[in-house]
């Protein structure tokens, strides 16, 4: 593995009636890695509450590094409308 997988930790809890989420993870690039990683487990979240009868909750997103890969910059600034 060149890597080890930026997901380090994800915590579900209950409070309730409603089911959070916490993930923290190494690092994440913020064009496309970040953005990724947070529909996917917010639809893990909604995913889950559908089977259990819960109700989504809190969705927190901690990372120890974040990064802007230098060929990702063009197309972020023309999304943020800076082109």
């Amino acid at each position: 593995m060149a890597l080890p997988p930026c997901h380090c930790m994800v915590q579900f809890y209950v409070s309730g009636k409603e089911l959070s989420c916490q993930v923290y993870q190494r690092a994440a690039d913020m064009g496309l890695g970040a953005p990724y990683n947070i529909a996917s487990y917010s639809l893990l979240i909604y995913m889950i509450c559908r089977v259990t009868g819960l109700q989504p909750g809190e969705f927190i997103l901690a990372i120890g590094d974040t990064h802007i890969y230098a060929n990702h910059v063009e197309g972020l600034r023309e999304q943020v409308g800076e082109n």
